[in-house]
């Protein structure tokens, strides 16, 4: 394991929380990892998987660690760890694949088909387009956020939803709804030019789920167009827990009790 060059949270890293985004973090650790790989290396991003567990805030200095990792199969693995004092890895921790992705596939349905098959949902896609840059870190920063956005905001209709028909003991409007862990597998990089999209998995309303919980696992794919066809990029998975505004860890009813 190394240490690398520390990273100075500033405003332009934050996300709505004001804690250091995901995405800034996903964006350091390309750059370390594309320096530890070097020029010659031909391959790419395939998969990661990252976990939070604490914030950092504008003014933090945040120490970063890189551990290798046995890989199969000709990839590379890398650890890295965000940490601040001795909190070693609590503001994140990312597991990293890199190597050879296979050639993309076209989607068996469009996303007009998959809105209406009820497998997606399509207002729960940002709102402009997000259109692929060719560069690595750019674009893998626009997936993750597209991703985050789209499951927030998908617990949060489902909050809203619930409390239409239950009372609940938080104001909805002051509820923080943070990520805490990410999976995600790529099958292919997006070309230069195509519109990228978070195409969510659908939930059952939180009345007829079996057990409601203080946090939820949204599935959903990555999708881009161009014209009237779509590529599948890949696949996520993103954790979602529920705060109350003093951000304390809450069930859908507003309590810190299941009811």
């Amino acid at each position: 394991m190394k240490t690398v060059e520390p990273l100075s949270v500033t405003e332009p890293l934050l996300n709505e929380l004001r804690t250091l985004a995901a995405p800034s973090m996903l964006a350091a650790v390309i750059r370390v990892i594309a320096a530890e790989l070097g020029a010659g290396f031909t391959g790419t991003l395939c998969s990661y998987t990252a976990e939070f567990k604490e914030g950092a805030r504008e003014g933090d200095t945040v120490q970063i660690a890189l551990e290798a990792l046995d890989a199969t199969g000709g990839d590379r693995a890398f650890k890295v760890y965000f940490s601040k004092g001795d909190k070693f890895g609590r503001i994140g921790a990312w597991n990293m694949v890199y190597g050879d992705l296979p050639p993309g596939r076209p989607l068996p349905w469009d996303l007009t088909q998959a809105a209406v098959d009820g497998r997606t949902d399509h207002d729960l896609w940002r709102s402009q387009a997000t259109v692929a840059t060719g560069d690595l870190s750019a674009d893998s920063q626009a997936l993750l956020w597209l991703a985050g956005q789209s499951a927030r905001a998908y617990m949060k209709r489902l909050d809203q939803e619930f409390a239409a028909a239950t009372p609940v003991a938080d104001d909805l409007d002051a509820s923080i709804y943070g990520g805490i862990h990410v999976t995600a597998t790529m099958t292919r990089r997006p070309a230069p030019g195509h519109t990228l999209n978070a195409a969510m998995q659908s939930h059952l309303p939180l009345t007829r789920q079996p057990k409601a919980d203080r946090r939820m696992v949204f599935n959903g794919v990555w999708v881009a167009s161009a014209g009237d066809s779509s590529e599948l990029l890949g696949t996520f998975r993103f954790t979602v827990a529920r705060l109350s505004g003093q951000r304390q860890s809450i069930f859908p009813s507003g309590t810190t009790e299941r009811r």
